[in-house]
């Protein structure tokens, strides 16, 4: 590739797609892999700092180590010559390798088992090797003598006392939590800690609210109610009129947004590049040397991620919560209930995490549009830490930030991923971090070890052939076709086997564009991506396939615009004429608590959402269509319902993998034969590959784009007008992923509530009792009760003095009993366990019993807690035939009668009820990770 003059990156990065040269076959995609470590961080002009604070690199002696010099709390750690690869640890690819025939394919391109071969570019090593430290290196014992005599044993250390505050927050989807965990504060202490230099003081003479935390209020309330500055002006401008004379509240938003910018800043670093052909540039109104486009160019930021893990490990708790790998206790020990059960994890562990603590990061990415009349978009690279807990690991206070695109014209990938590529290869190598309450820096090791988005993400920024197109599938060697036989609409028809990708059939096509200049696409495979060589391991194991997108956005959306679309009313398949039915039947189900949403008609459909779509496919599709859809297509449903429920699990065995590629493959196979070769779409044959997918990275639910989105939207929300809009989302975010630690930092429990309730805008529980620390009574206790005289009978065989209550919240799922004032939600439908034997029942109500004569219902003498059931009779209706499985999710019930009295310990969770005139159901949710 020839140099350009005036590029930034234009020495190591990959040409736009549409141009080629013949000296492109000479150069190697990536040429600064190759130089010293030393070397490539004086290449890289940036890693995510501003441009004066890059950091100083010394080489040294063969040898020994070379030692980047950062702000004391973090230093990089590497060995001087882990630039060069030992080739006996390397495994190279042998382009003279013969390779195995494929009857699926006209040329020879088959998987090559689980090869790790290098990934095709010569002479840049496949994997950078693990650090290797001693076990007595001065580097570790003595870092200070390094590092300008600073000792890390002398660092300051900010301690913040904690808080509790009760964060009951459900979601709108089954498999993400919102609900706040970590009782702590930012970096800045508690409000009392703070001096009036800090601005610390009372708002006014006698308040007892100080201005930080009246400041920390109004930004609460500006962000939950998306204001623009316009808004707050205006705001300012009124409390500052009612407040007394003397306050002290600011009065224009710079002021406001001034104070904190010493909390939530983010270190960042501009580039330009050309809005013609996307050539990086120095400055926005720079000529681009390349096509001579002298309009205003466009930018994109990247962040610095070794900051933000600095301040989220210098935060109290966040440290200890990344031991939950270790700490975790598994139903099965064999069985795959996270990711770290999965073979990248495992692999990863085994071969690179060799030296002292380490954080494995997940990332995503999607684009959105910040205004309907526009093509002005947005594409942030999100990185989640898969050593937090699941309820954590996506909170929005614990995303790393890795860069930020913006414009209205092409996208290159390379050119934004390139600063964040330098920046974790850097981090693979080891890093001192100092971690609250720990005297002495820690040393880390970092990398990013998977990920997923949308397709069209994924052919983005892995510069592959999108699904509609020959050989898209980035799992799959699988052709497809286009033709009049499919309605002229890009199709997968079914193939007995798949002829699977690898690291070693990607080496070959990258190759293979490299020697031949003239081909623009091999197999899929348009080119060399950083995306490939930032994640740890192989790219094709590494992706996840997203089940928001391709079950429920996907597949499920598909199937009801099939069989209730007024386009295909005359089908075989057709449920057209049910219509009505069906709306009747949702509008009467009333979900438990824990679905956000109530069901909406489908009448509604263009209005759902993917949590919509998600409740109706575990918990509505089966008892609906057993009712109304002909045996043939239910049975062939069933198989769709079973493969993916398997794969949801809180825990999914091996055998349920198998089970649910036999049930996967049988569904995709006949529906081609169901429905027609024209609906084989890309996210049916995605289907498939969602069994291999648990194999390497854990149940489902481990790798969904549901919180994601979230962000996405929040992001979305705070864009005001149509002016620096990157600058806004830039700023915003930092707003957002700190707010909730400056929300808890308030001394004051009124506001600090206040604060709480707005950021989490769900309705908080009152708790009146805590009976340990996971269960709590809700609400009011009476000594008044209601029930039927043979429920009352039961209860007063209990002696002592008896008090009665409704709701009860248990690991964060909220149990309603049905004395309880009807609304519409029905969390009383519930499984739990009595002598050692699970059943499900209807909760009547909830009472206490204590051994004291107090006429107060609410004291506080040793009471004991139980929960009066309607035991119901069950059956399981529902069964696969081809394979032969029974539907474990779903039960057919008749009330018994018997009246069973447990602890309320024992009850375990709610289920949804679906009732018709002649049956009723419940339906249990395949996993509880919302609500761990």
């Amino acid at each position: 590739m020839k140099r350009r003059k005036g590029s930034r990156f234009s020495d190591y990065l990959q040409r736009p797609e549409n141009e080629s040269s013949d000296d492109d076959v000479q150069n190697d995609p990536f040429p600064h892999e190759s130089l010293p470590p030393y070397e490539l961080l004086a290449l890289g002009t940036s890693f995510g700092r501003a441009e004066e604070s890059v950091p100083l690199v010394r080489p040294v002696p063969e040898g020994d180590r070379a030692v980047v010099q950062d702000v004391p709390e973090s230093r990089h750690l590497h060995s001087s010559n882990s630039g060069a690869v030992n080739v006996a640890n390397v495994s190279v690819y042998d382009p003279n390798a013969p390779t195995k025939p494929s009857s699926q394919l006209q040329e020879a391109e088959v998987q090559d088992g689980n090869s790790t071969a290098s990934r095709g570019w010569d002479n840049i090593p496949a994997l950078l090797p693990p650090c290797q430290l001693p076990e007595t290196d001065p580097l570790l014992d003595d870092v200070g003598n390094v590092l300008d005599g600073v000792d890390p044993a002398s660092e300051e250390e900010v301690s913040c006392s904690e808080e509790e505050a009760d964060d009951d927050c459900s979601d709108d989807y089954l498999f993400c939590d919102a609900s706040s965990d970590f009782e702590h504060h930012d970096d800045f202490g508690s409000a009392s800690s703070r001096n009036a230099d800090d601005g610390d003081e009372p708002l006014y003479p006698g308040s007892d609210i100080s201005f930080s935390e009246a400041m920390i209020a109004i930004l609460t309330f500006v962000m939950c109610q998306k204001l623009s500055k316009e808004c707050l002006g205006q705001l300012l401008g009124l409390l500052k009129l009612l407040l007394p004379k003397n306050n002290v509240l600011v009065e224009s938003c710079f002021l406001f947004y001034s104070y904190f910018d010493k909390y939530v800043s983010m270190n960042h670093v501009k580039h330009f590049y050309c809005n013609v052909c996307t050539e990086a540039l120095l400055t926005q109104d720079a000529v681009c040397p390349t096509c001579g486009s002298r309009k205003r160019n466009n930018f994109f930021l990247n962040f610095s991620i070794t900051d933000q893990l600095r301040s989220l490990l210098s935060k109290p708790g966040f440290y200890e919560k990344l031991s939950y790998p270790q700490n975790r206790v598994k139903k099965d020990a064999n069985a795959y209930e996270d990711i770290y059960d999965g073979n990248i994890y495992k692999e990863a562990q085994q071969s690179f995490f060799n030296v002292g603590k380490w954080i494995s990061f997940m990332w995503n990415t999607d684009g959105f549009s910040i205004f309907q009349s526009s093509t002005f978009s947005v594409w942030p690279f999100y990185l989640s830490v898969n050593e937090l807990p699941p309820h954590l690991r996506m909170k929005k206070e614990h995303m790393v930030l890795g860069g930020l695109w913006f414009g209205t014209g092409k996208f290159d990938p390379n050119l934004f991923l390139k600063p964040i590529h330098d920046e974790l290869l850097t981090l693979r190598r080891g890093i001192y971090f100092k971690v609250h309450s720990f005297n002495e820096s820690i040393l880390f090791q970092v990398a990013m070890l998977c990920g997923t988005c949308d397709a069209p993400g994924k052919s983005s920024f892995f510069r592959h052939i999108q699904f509609n197109g020959l050989f898209g599938c980035m799992k799959c060697l699988t052709r497809g076709l286009k033709s009049a036989a499919s309605g002229n609409v890009f199709v997968y028809p079914f193939e007995e086997q798949l002829p699977l990708r690898s690291e070693g059939t990607l080496s070959r096509h990258l190759n293979y564009l490299k020697d031949n200049p003239g081909a623009k696409v091999r197999f899929g495979v348009k080119g060399p991506s950083y995306l490939h060589r930032m994640l740890l391991l192989s790219s094709v194991r590494s992706t996840s396939i997203d089940i928001m997108h391709c079950v429920f956005l996907g597949v499920q959306k598909s199937m009801l615009d099939l069989l209730f679309g007024k386009k295909y009313k005359g089908a075989e398949f057709s449920l057209s004429s049910c219509l009505n039915v069906v709306n009747e039947y949702l509008e009467n189900i009333k979900p438990p608590h824990f679905l956000q949403r109530c069901p909406q008609p489908l009448s509604k459909l263009a209005f759902w959402k993917a949590s919509e779509y998600q409740s109706f496919f575990f918990f509505y599709s089966l008892p609906i269509f057993s009712t109304i859809m002909d045996p043939v297509y239910f049975h062939h449903f069933l198989n769709f319902y079973q493969g993916v429920y398997l794969l949801c699990q809180d825990s999914v065995t091996a055998g349920d993998i198998q089970m649910s590629q036999l049930l996967l493959d049988n569904f995709v196979k006949r529906f081609q034969q169901l429905y027609g070769l024209r609906h084989m779409t890309f996210n049916l044959h995605c289907l498939r590959h969602l069994p291999s997918v648990v194999e390497e990275l854990g149940p489902l639910w481990t790798s969904t784009c549901f919180l994601f989105e979230d962000l996405n939207g929040t992001l979305k929300h705070l864009v005001h007008g149509t002016q620096h809009i990157g600058l806004q989302v830039q700023s915003n975010f930092g707003l957002v992923t700190r707010l909730p630690y400056l929300i808890k930092a308030c001394n004051k429990e009124t506001l600090k509530n206040y604060c709480l309730q707005m950021y989490y805008p769900v309705k908080r529980l009152k708790v009146t009792f805590s009976i340990d620390y996971l269960t709590h009574v809700i609400g009011i206790v009476s000594k008044a009760s209601t029930l039927a005289p043979v429920h009352q009978q039961c209860i007063n065989r209990f002696p002592g003095n008896v008090s009665y209550f409704k709701r009860l919240k248990k690991n964060s799922t909220l149990f309603v009993s049905m004395s309880e004032k009807e609304g519409k939600k029905l969390s009383s439908y519930v499984f739990y366990n009595s002598n050692g034997n699970e059943y499900h029942g209807i909760l009547q109500t909830f009472f206490k019993v204590s051994q004291c004569n107090c006429t107060d219902a609410l004291c506080a003498c040793p009471t004991l807690f139980y929960a009066l059931l309607l035991r119901v009779n069950t059956v399981k209706p529902l069964q696969t035939l081809s394979p032969e499985t029974v539907i474990d999710s779903v039960f057919q019930y008749t009330v018994s009668g018997n009246v069973d009295v447990i602890p309320v310990t024992d009850l375990t969770d709610t289920c949804v009820q679906v009732a018709f005139a002649d049956k009723q159901y419940i339906v249990i949710r395949p996993t509880r990770q919302n609500t761990q």
